[in-house]
């Protein structure tokens, strides 16, 4: 979703549409040539999981946290989300520091609601550091259902402490129409077979809990809005 404004902006700077705060200055993105704080930061050297991710941190350990923010109406850059499902993914990581927690919130620019938050703490620290992960990262994936179609934000914050920080990468929102490609378990595309509880397969996708035969030949119980 983002990789164009990545690889066009490079390393060391924020891209277009971007808020980032780390602690001690805010910087909404278009401009370049920072050395320190909220950044692209480029990996090369070797092969990585990503090419370019953006890099958050705080560096006080005072709220606000770290954070970026995409789609903000501070940063001008409308996130127009129609009313339905929508799978968030997103790659995230730790950069020279001990795991510490990463924080999703998408929220409505309108109304200020929280619509979906989510914590993960990464599995990997990758970094320069002899001591670090040299490759790795956890991969977000996450159904939200939009309550109504609107301008939201998508936000990515750090622990509240000092030096915490984060790398972000590979950020998509994919709109879910297919009803039956609710379950994030089995999304290949393919043939799928529907059963009900008696073992009878059905026509069409039924409401209710169905059993779903994906092409592994396992059944799968799966609630069907």
């Amino acid at each position: 979703m983002f990789g164009s404004d990545f690889d066009a902006r490079g390393a060391g700077v924020v891209p277009s549409g971007w808020v980032t705060y780390d602690g001690k200055e805010k910087r909404v993105g278009g401009a370049d040539t920072y050395s320190l704080g909220c950044r692209i930061l480029q990996m090369t050297g070797a092969v990585r999981d990503f090419n370019h991710a953006l890099y958050i941190r705080n560096t006080s350990g005072a709220a606000p946290e770290g954070y970026a923010k995409y789609g903000s109406a501070e940063s001008q850059t409308p996130l127009a989300l129609q009313q339905g499902r929508h799978l968030v993914r997103f790659m995230t990581c730790n950069w020279n520091c001990v795991q510490q927690p990463v924080k999703f919130v998408l929220r409505n620019n309108g109304t200020n609601a929280v619509v979906a938050t989510k914590t993960v703490v990464p599995t990997c620290n990758i970094g320069n550091n002899a001591a670090n992960d040299f490759s790795g990262a956890t991969q977000v994936n996450m159904e939200v259902d939009v309550p109504q179609t609107a301008q939201y934000a998508l936000e990515f914050y750090t622990a509240d402490a000092a030096w915490a920080d984060a790398m972000i990468a590979n950020v998509s929102v994919f709109r879910i129409k297919d009803a039956t490609a609710v379950s994030t378990i089995d999304r290949e595309p393919g043939a799928v077979d529907y059963y009900d509880l008696s073992g009878r397969k059905t026509v069409s996708t039924a409401k209710g809990i169905v059993i779903r035969k994906s092409a592994d030949g396992k059944g799968r119980k799966v609630v069907m809005p």
